[in-house]
């Protein structure tokens, strides 16, 4: 996700970000502070920019190839009001990685509605809040995989898991890989295999 606060926005940019749909942004943003770009790509670009140092460079490229071919990002239009209810939700359930929160305690928590919280969730990160949680939680599972010798089964319980076959099938799901394969290719890049 990718947040534009289109009030600083130059009018250059609006029209590189958004093409040919800048102007009618620009009107049916008047009354709102954001332009959420999201999509569930730009959404592992940054997270991979951010927890792994070393394809910093290659995913710099590749988040400025994704914003060049912008059809593939839908600008979401949000309020600062909707943007901090996704986000203050999304901090508080990742600040607490083992619990199992549901769209109706999230909702609780953010003081709104289940269907607002759902509606605000989704326009910000692009994605239903199981799908980023879950995203998220198994990047948060790769990068101790990668920097400590913990065992999976620690980091499963860790991150709210008490059966190893599901975290093991979500990691994979979610990372393209099996937690053991991620922490063995880890393992052969530091060693230079």
């Amino acid at each position: 996700m990718l947040l534009v606060d289109i009030r600083r926005l130059a009018p250059s940019l609006m029209e590189a970000f958004c093409g040919d749909a800048a102007d009618s942004l620009q009107r049916l943003t008047a009354d709102n502070d954001f332009v959420v770009l999201a999509s569930e790509r730009l959404t592992e670009i940054m997270q991979t920019m951010i927890q792994d140092e070393s394809s910093r460079r290659l995913k710099c490229m590749e988040l400025l190839l994704v914003l060049e071919t912008a059809e593939q990002i839908t600008p979401q239009i949000c309020t600062e009001q909707e943007f901090h209810i996704a986000v203050s939700a999304a901090e508080f359930a990742l600040s607490q990685p083992q619990e199992h929160f549901t769209v109706r305690s999230l909702a609780a928590f953010s003081d709104v509605s289940q269907t607002r919280f759902k509606d605000c969730f989704a326009r910000v990160y692009g994605m239903p809040v199981y799908r980023f949680l879950r995203t998220q939680k198994m990047h948060l599972a790769a990068e101790l995989l990668r920097t400590t010798d913990r065992r999976v089964i620690d980091i499963a319980c860790e991150l709210g898991y008490d059966n190893p076959s599901k975290f093991a099938r979500a990691f994979t799901e979610v990372m393209g890989m099996t937690p053991s394969a991620c922490r063995s290719s880890d393992h052969l890049e530091h060693s230079g295999g």
